[in-house]
């Protein structure tokens, strides 16, 4: 669709559980949904964050208010093949916003998120990003790297886009330095509920040695650099920008293991043009 389905406004941005539903408590004005490392939640769980960072000097509140505006939720609804049938499957994804066009916004995600996996989630047939706001607009994927787990997507903002995109600045360098501060925000599996993620960027490691992350996806490259991080990462938060000290974007977040560890893959400035060209 074009036009925005503005229906859910009236329900943006609210704290959720991980089943989407919305917290019996919601924050305080300077409190944030967290995923802290090595505690177990259900989603509900808020950190106050009046002060800044003593240990990472990050004004962790200021971060997200002026960054979430340019994360959104991804809603897959796809179908996956078993016994001859095509059985209903739906799942969930975060991307950020990264260019503006002419009726449109561009965002990165990871290609396993809009692309599905025909043996772990599914195949998509509709994609849909939801803006802070509630907003829901059709997106497209109009380019790819599998081998590195990314994708470009279009999100159909018409005439909204003026208001609505609001891209992201990346790194000029690869960011490969180890423990340094890292903050993601993303939404968790299918809820639409966002969060924060702290933690630190651990240094570079190659793919299949990633662990305990999954093995590599089909088509994914082994030998490619990911960054390790501590940090508490659900499903959905994949494809959330991983944001160094200075607020650019500095990772994508790829996927976690357990409630400590999570990889995600370097990108920057030039990641944008790469992926541009394959348009």
């Amino acid at each position: 669709m074009d036009a925005s389905d503005s229906s859910n406004s009236s329900q943006a941005d609210k704290a959720r559980s991980f089943f989407g539903t919305e917290c019996p408590l919601q924050p305080g004005p300077t409190e944030l949904p967290t995923l802290d490392v090595g505690r177990n939640t259900q989603g509900c769980q808020f950190r106050d964050f009046a002060q800044p960072d003593t240990s990472s000097g990050m004004d962790i509140l200021a971060l997200y208010k002026e960054k979430r505006p340019s994360i959104v939720q991804l809603k897959m609804d796809g179908h996956k093949d078993k016994g001859g049938q095509s059985i209903p499957e739906n799942w969930g994804g975060t991307a950020f916003m990264v260019a503006t066009e002419a009726n449109s916004c561009l965002a990165i995600t990871d290609n396993h998120v809009v692309n599905g996996v025909p043996n772990i989630n599914g195949i998509p047939d509709k994609r849909t990003a939801v803006t802070n706001t509630g907003e829901s607009f059709d997106a497209k994927v109009i380019a790819t790297d599998k081998s590195q787990d990314l994708a470009l997507i279009e999100i159909a903002t018409g005439d909204k886009t003026a208001a609505i995109c609001k891209p992201l600045e990346i790194v000029d360098t690869k960011m490969d330095q180890a423990n340094v501060p890292a903050v993601a925000i993303g939404q968790a599996y299918t809820s639409g509920g966002f969060f924060v993620a702290e933690g630190t960027f651990d240094g570079i490691k190659k793919r299949g040695d990633a662990k305990p992350a999954p093995s590599p996806l089909p088509g994914e490259d082994a030998d490619r650099d990911v960054q390790v991080l501590t940090m508490h990462v659900r499903p959905g938060v994949s494809g959330a920008p991983a944001f160094a000290k200075d607020g650019k974007v500095a990772g994508v977040i790829d996927m976690g293991g357990g409630l400590g560890f999570a990889i995600s893959t370097p990108i920057t400035k030039q990641t944008l043009v790469d992926l541009k060209a394959k348009k």
